[in-house]
């Protein structure tokens, strides 16, 4: 379980590429804001959210916060990450940087 933790990283197989593959619902206290991450486009989550795409097999994928802190998102080589901490942009920013 993801109880007690202070950052959860998740990764997934799937594309960012177009609108129909990453759909983003955001409540009205949840930010979303695009951004520069190891050179590729990403997005940073501030607030509550859930992720909802499709695969490269064309199925539709869910995957639901654990952490109620926000999350940078990014695909890298079909490969989608996401970094959920309470941990600021710069911050998550930095730890993505440092990824292998």
């Amino acid at each position: 379980g993801d109880e007690g933790a202070g950052l959860v990283i998740t990764q997934f197989e799937a594309s960012l590429d177009d609108s129909e593959a990453f759909t983003k619902f955001a409540r009205f206290d949840t930010t979303v804001a695009e951004v520069e991450v190891r050179g590729v486009t990403g997005y940073w989550i501030a607030g509550p959210h859930n992720l909802y795409f499709r695969d490269d097999e064309g199925e539709e994928g869910f995957e639901a916060s654990r952490l109620v802190g926000a999350a940078l998102v990014w695909q890298e080589e079909g490969i989608v990450i996401r970094i959920e901490s309470g941990l600021s942009r710069i911050e998550a920013l930095e730890i993505a940087e440092t990824l292998e």
